[in-house]
C-alpha cells in the first residue's frame, strides 16, 4: 500500500522506503521535479497562522458563511 512521503518503514511491508513522487510538476519555467519539503521551525508557525487567517477573512469577503479546515492525517495544520 502506497502511504506517500510521510510513511515509516517500520509499518510498511518488509520495512520498504516512503516513496516521494518522481513526476514532475508544471511551474512557469516549465516542468520541474518535486522538490524535498523542509521540516518547520517553531519560529515559521505563527506567520503560518497568519496565512490560515488572512485567507478565511479573504474568503468571508468574497460571500462564504465560514470556513472549516480540513486538518486531519498529514496536513500542515494536523502535523503543528
Amino acid at each position: 500500500m502506497y502511504v506517500g512521503r510521510i510513511s515509516h518503514p517500520d509499518n510498511l511491508p518488509s520495512h520498504k522506503k516512503a516513496i516521494a513522487p518522481k513526476e514532475k510538476m508544471f511551474t512557469l519555467t516549465g516542468m520541474q521535479d518535486i522538490p524535498v519539503p523542509k521540516a518547520i521551525q517553531t519560529k515559521d508557525i505563527p506567520t503560518i497562522i497568519d496565512e490560515y487567517r488572512h485567507a478565511a477573512s479573504l474568503a468571508i469577503e468574497a460571500g462564504a458563511d465560514g470556513v472549516e479546515i480540513h486538518g486531519v492525517n498529514g496536513y500542515l495544520i494536523h502535523c503543528m
